[in-house]
């Protein structure tokens, strides 16, 4: 029918003055029966008719709004029929993400969330891969290896070198050398280098921490080429546990009378450690004495308190003693030992302390322990040094 005043104005306000061409069409439209074009007065038009039936189209902001009236969920229903956003984005997630479109691929399939390639060699990029997993991530090589490059060069591999083992292998160059991480049965793990020309494969813990041993055996093991030099399972004998050096007040020498039975002069006369895994510790102590009185015997004793208490007469000294001046006045500085094994220590990784106990084995004589320096004349003695150091787990004793 013809546009109404009214209509055919506000086609006019779109299109402006009116050229030869605009009146033309004007005189097709008007030959357009049963159709109506309805726009408000901002150049938007809100409703289009055919035959009275709405397009359900409207364009509105220069945007062109579609909404399906002959279906409640928008399906099209032609091949050539417009779609909404509202329809595009159901059909989206309804197919997870729009990755079940990859079952139109031959070698593709998409299902429950996995996606399985059948012929797939490999993944290319032109620029960064990153992979983001809210949860965790599985590489699943049923070859047995996993390889990682830089372009051709290889970086490192993770491996099953057989059922009972898993190995990281690292590699610097194409050339050969290697190190690797090999954990078998277990979780028996070795730690190994190879230098495919030589022998510069090293190994260097750099750690800006601590680093700690901590074998639940207790044996430290040291080998050259496969071969153990260390003391059978031993390899921190002769680790010094303790160690007592004592000068004095830095000011006076400190003299102690040394009595006729043994006694403990000092409470500080004493090193204290904890039981290495062998369980066999050896104490050293070098002190100085002064004798006054001519055939002056010394003897010593080691002491589990700072008031003189035997920890056994095999640690007494006092048969011949360690020292004798044999009609003459001397000084004389005096190294003794003692071997103390786990009838004495501790258990393994407790506190030990030992003092060390001096006579003059039961005569009346005059005689000094001394050690320190007296400043104000220059002179010093020598220390009282108490070392306690581990000792192998197997000691030969002659038997």
């Amino acid at each position: 029918m013809p546009y109404s005043k009214k209509t055919y104005d506000n086609l006019s306000r779109i299109r402006g003055k009116k050229s030869k061409r605009d009146k033309i069409i004007d005189a097709q439209l008007d030959s357009l029966a049963e159709s109506s074009v309805i726009a408000d007065g901002y150049g938007d038009i809100k409703n289009l008719k055919v035959d009275d039936e709405p397009l359900n189209i409207q364009i509105n902001n220069g945007k062109v709004l579609y909404s399906p009236s002959n279906n409640t969920d928008g399906i099209p229903q032609e091949n050539n029929e417009l779609v909404n956003k509202l329809y595009v984005d159901d059909a989206v997630a309804s197919a997870g993400g729009g990755a079940s479109a990859l079952n139109d691929l031959s070698d593709v399939t998409y299902s429950s969330g996995d996606l399985t390639i059948s012929s797939l060699d490999k993944i290319v990029t032109s620029g960064s891969l990153e992979i983001d997993s809210g949860s965790n991530i599985e590489l699943n090589a049923d070859g047995g290896f996993v390889n990682m490059k830089d372009g051709s060069d290889n970086m490192a591999t993770v491996t099953k070198p057989d059922s009972n083992s898993g190995e990281l292998q690292i590699y610097p160059n194409n050339f050969g050398d290697i190190s690797k991480i090999t954990t078998t049965t277990h979780g028996a793990t070795t730690i190994s280098t190879s230098d495919v020309d030589g022998t510069s494969g090293h190994l260097t813990l750099d750690v800006n921490g601590d680093i700690t041993l901590d074998s639940d055996t207790g044996n430290f093991i040291a080998k050259k080429g496969g071969t153990e030099f260390s003391s059978a399972n031993s390899a921190y004998a002769g680790m010094i546990l303790g160690y007592t050096c004592l000068r004095g007040d830095g000011t006076n020498i400190s003299s102690f009378e040394i009595q006729n039975a043994l006694t403990v002069e000092d409470a500080t006369h004493k090193v204290s450690f904890k039981t290495p895994p062998s369980e066999n510790v050896e104490i050293e102590a070098i002190f100085l004495v002064n004798a006054s009185s001519t055939d002056t015997r010394i003897a010593v004793g080691l002491s589990d308190s700072s008031t003189y208490n035997s920890v056994g007469q095999i640690h007494e000294y006092d048969g011949n003693a360690v020292w004798f001046t044999d009609d003459e006045i001397d000084d004389s500085l005096i190294t003794v030992k003692f071997v103390l094994t786990s009838t004495e220590l501790a258990s393994i990784g407790s506190d030990n302390t030992f003092w060390i106990g001096i006579s003059t084995d039961g005569f009346t004589k005059t005689a000094y322990l001394s050690y320190g320096l007296r400043s104000n004349f220059g002179i010093g003695e020598h220390p009282f040094i108490i070392k306690a150091t581990a000792l192998p787990e197997t000691i030969y004793d002659g038997t």
